[in-house]
């Protein structure tokens, strides 16, 4: 691009030829167009570039044995994979320290973007009456682990809250969801030694809590 600015300068009554090829290129807007296309060629590359690393982070396909990992690295790797769904959704973290455990990592992972998923379902619900908001929250002791994540979401009508857990149940449409994320989430979570619990007020939000033991 500076050799053809170099050369409009100093050549700019070219022949007609030239002229022609250039009004025909529209090269003045080729000239300012071509380096955002470019910035954003390898905006898009860095962006594949972080999801492969993470999603590698995710499902940790080297790793099938408990491995001792810090959880926030998990947490924050779902977060990068649900990017796309969080454009308009604040995601704040409340992180304490490390959050180091031995345990199936991958198997984690599904738990919290599972959680994750079904607090983004339920603030988009409420987007429209107030800015849709997720908090995730931990602190750990010397015995266990909490992970907390709150939505200020539509929160779950009492007359369902004894089966959210039960295979197939599912509030959300048909295509949206088969009802197993939860209770997949609440076996892994049990076959850790932990809880899965949840606090919620209808038309306000929801707090689901996991609890591991160290």
């Amino acid at each position: 691009m500076e050799l053809l600015e170099l050369y409009n300068q100093e050549y700019p009554d070219s022949c007609e030829v030239i002229q022609t090829k250039k009004r025909e290129l529209d090269l003045s807007f080729l000239g300012n167009d071509l380096p955002k296309v470019l910035a954003s060629i390898k905006a898009g590359s860095d962006r594949i570039s972080q999801i492969i690393t993470s999603l590698r982070n995710f499902v940790r396909l080297d790793e099938s044995a408990k491995k001792e990992v810090d959880l926030h690295e998990g947490i924050d790797n779902a977060l990068v994979l649900l990017q796309y769904r969080l454009n308009n959704i604040n995601v704040v973290r409340r992180y304490s320290g490390k959050l180091l455990l031995d345990c199936y990592a991958s198997q984690l992972n599904q738990v919290f973007e599972s959680i994750l998923l079904n607090a983004i379902d339920a603030v988009e619900i409420v987007k429209n009456e107030r800015s849709p908001e997720i908090i995730i929250q931990t602190t750990a002791t010397e015995q266990d682990i909490q992970i907390s994540v709150i939505d200020n979401g539509i929160g779950i009508a009492e007359a369902i809250r004894d089966v959210i857990f039960d295979p197939f149940f599912t509030t959300k449409p048909v295509g949206k969801g088969i009802g197993l994320g939860l209770t997949i989430s609440y076996t892994i979570v049990k076959e850790h030694g932990g809880s899965l619990e949840f606090i919620s007020h209808e038309g306000q939000g929801t707090e689901f809590t996991i609890n591991l033991p160290k």
